[in-house]
């Protein structure tokens, strides 16, 4: 065997052995940010009209409102976590490995988090629900629909 053939060899053996101990591609594993249109602009629509229908000064509308759906997944973990964390004992069951997570701006300046839920139906279903949080990713409050 040449010398162009064993450097080949050798490093397609260093690709198994490295490949085969490296963490799973962020394409194959699941992304804390949902985005699916249909759901997401309901999403942002929820959050605006959550948003403006709890301003104590009653001068907010919805469109006053510059909300988008978050596609960072460190953002989204940190949310993820945050929901889960309040999810304990018999709550448990209801941890969440996603959502859709909306930034919402208000004109205060202020910059919330909210991670919406949608209902789903089937062997396990659950009714739609809204977590707030601070800029900082502290759960605030957490809204189910009554179904």
């Amino acid at each position: 065997m040449n010398t162009k053939m064993a450097a080949w060899l050798a490093a397609l053996v260093l690709v198994i052995r490295t490949s085969a101990f490296a963490p799973a591609s962020p394409a194959i594993t699941e992304s804390p940010c949902r985005s699916g249109n249909d759901t997401a602009t309901l999403a942002l629509s929820v959050v605006k009209n959550v948003l403006a229908a709890s301003d104590s000064a009653e001068q907010l509308e919805p469109q006053d409102i510059n909300a988008s759906i978050v596609t960072d997944s460190v953002t989204c973990q940190a949310i993820v976590d945050g929901y889960n964390a309040a999810r304990s004992g018999a709550d448990s069951i209801l941890r969440v490995s996603s959502g859709y997570v909306v930034r919402a701006v208000r004109p205060a300046p202020d910059t919330t988090f909210a991670l919406y839920l949608p209902a789903t139906s089937g062997s396990s279903p659950r009714s739609e629900e809204l977590a707030h949080f601070d800029k900082t990713f502290h759960l605030l409050l957490m809204q189910a629909a009554l179904n």
